[in-house]
């Protein structure tokens, strides 16, 4: 995987982790220091610093407006809460890059976070994810 990928999965991994400790607001502090610690743990050579960052601190700033583009496109018999918080993690993530200054394409943004998802869950769920996506982010 390459740089930008490695950011991307180290931000919805780092989401994860603070949804668990309290929520996103946990992550303020120095970024550059939870952008190292994150990539040490998992074992990658390097990420990219700047999508990191780009991703945890506009998911800080925004996270009831994602929550609630998330919801809007949810079932009617679903709520964000019954998502699995991996699941919920990359929904997150990804919105969170798509509304930052991500000068990535839409297209490429939905292809990274459907194949993150594709290393942690089997076909529903990356069709899940990808469905909610190309509502959110195209």
């Amino acid at each position: 995987m390459d740089a930008r990928t490695l950011a991307r999965l180290a931000a919805v991994q780092a989401l994860y982790e603070a949804e668990g400790q309290g929520g996103v607001a946990t992550l303020s502090g120095d970024l550059g220091a939870k952008a190292k610690e994150m990539a040490l743990f998992n074992n990658f050579n390097r990420i990219n610093k700047k999508i990191f960052e780009q991703i945890i601190t506009t998911v800080s700033r925004e996270t009831p407006v994602i929550d609630e583009k998330i919801k809007a496109n949810l079932a009617s018999d679903w709520s964000i809460e019954r998502i699995g918080g991996v699941l919920r993690a990359i929904l997150r993530a990804a919105s969170g890059e798509a509304l930052g200054s991500s000068d990535t394409p839409k297209s490429v943004l939905i292809s990274e976070y459907v194949g993150i998802t594709a290393g942690f869950y089997d076909e529903k769920e990356v069709k899940f994810v990808q469905g909610i996506l190309n509502k959110i982010i195209a």
